[in-house]
């Protein structure tokens, strides 16, 4: 595994490709957004409110001179039900899709709700809400890779899930107990989310594999950012610190202080960004990998590679109990809501 996927590996031209970004109104799905759509790839900025989609994409024209308007469209998208999740897929306007990152996410939610459903927040948005979204949008995955040569699935993961041994299935569905008492509770499940999305990813490669589709490539990345209990340094997943029982205004302290000493924002979102788009991805055949970021001695980003997976984030028989559940949710919710069933992949 010597691959080192380097910022000029990103190709100079993506015309004629078309990409979703999940979380795009900020951080690193705002930066990923930008990478994209100057090298001309038409990107989609998924997100919740029609409304400050548009505005993201007023921001990126105006802060980056290159970027057409033309290029940039709104997808609303609500990860935080599994059926509107179906539904924001299924209003996907166009017939091509080469890129999808699965950017957004949440983390240290101290909620004494669950989602709309019944599954805890960070589970629901971090990993069902992008499962759903993801396999609804699998055929048009498919027939672009056919079409054009190959279509590219990227899931933005964590290192956070090396602090856990596994998924918790009686957990998904209960809310983390609120306050300070439930911050280890909290970010356990935020973690648990996070390895979600590495075993979906594998999962998903090794069904696409299992019925010969080796044109889709699948890979889990991360960021190489780092989550405090007063939130996300750079990566704007939520958390202010208050429903920790801290003022605001300290969580923003500590943002600030992160974005001097940890990574920037662009730094973030280059592992993904190289996934998604580097030739040596299709050319090495690195589906289903494991991709973070290399760090220089004063703990910038320096490149990005393949790495292992720990055994437990690797076990197969966990991967396929976590998809059948994650299917069977997505039915139960389509049907509560009155909506067509998914095809199976």
């Amino acid at each position: 595994m010597s691959l080192k996927l380097q910022a000029s590996d990103i190709p100079k031209d993506l015309s004629g490709k078309v990409a979703i970004v999940t979380g795009a109104k900020s951080g690193l799905g705002y930066q990923t957004t930008y990478l994209l759509a100057r090298a001309g790839c038409t990107v989609y900025l998924a997100g919740r409110g029609e409304a400050a989609l548009k505005d993201t994409i007023i921001r990126l024209t105006t802060e980056y001179a290159e970027l057409s308007s033309d290029h940039l469209h709104a997808l609303e998208c609500d990860l935080s039900s599994t059926a509107t999740a179906v539904a924001s897929a299924r209003s996907f306007p166009s017939d091509r899709l080469d890129i999808l990152i699965a950017n957004a996410g949440i983390a240290l939610q101290n909620d004494t709700e669950t989602s709309p459903e019944g599954w805890e927040k960070h589970f629901q948005t971090n990993h069902l809400g992008h499962f759903a979204f993801i396999t609804e949008l699998l055929p048009k995955i498919e027939s672009t890779a056919e079409t054009y040569g190959s279509a590219r699935v990227v899931v933005v993961a964590s290192e956070a899930h090396k602090f856990i041994s596994g998924i918790d299935f009686e957990a998904i569905r209960k809310p983390v107990v609120p306050g300070l008492q439930g911050l280890v509770g909290c970010m356990k499940r935020y973690a648990q989310s996070k390895l979600a999305n590495i075993m979906f990813a594998q999962e998903l490669d090794r069904r696409l594999k299992a019925k010969g589709q080796e044109k889709v490539f699948v890979a889990a990345i991360d960021p190489g950012q780092f989550i405090l209990p007063l939130g996300a340094i750079a990566t704007n997943l939520g958390g202010t610190g208050e429903q920790l029982g801290y003022p605001e205004f300290i969580g923003k302290a500590v943002r600030s202080f992160g974005r001097l000493t940890m990574f920037s924002d662009r730094e973030g979102a280059m592992t993904q960004t190289l996934v998604a788009t580097a030739p040596q991805v299709v050319e090495q055949k690195l589906s289903g990998q494991y991709f973070t970021p290399s760090l220089t001695w004063l703990g910038r980003w320096d490149y990005s590679k393949p790495d292992e997976l720990k055994p437990h984030a690797s076990d197969v028989a966990v991967q396929k109990k976590l998809w059948d559940v994650s299917q069977a949710a997505i039915n139960d919710a389509l049907k509560a809501a009155g909506m067509s069933l998914q095809n199976a992949s």
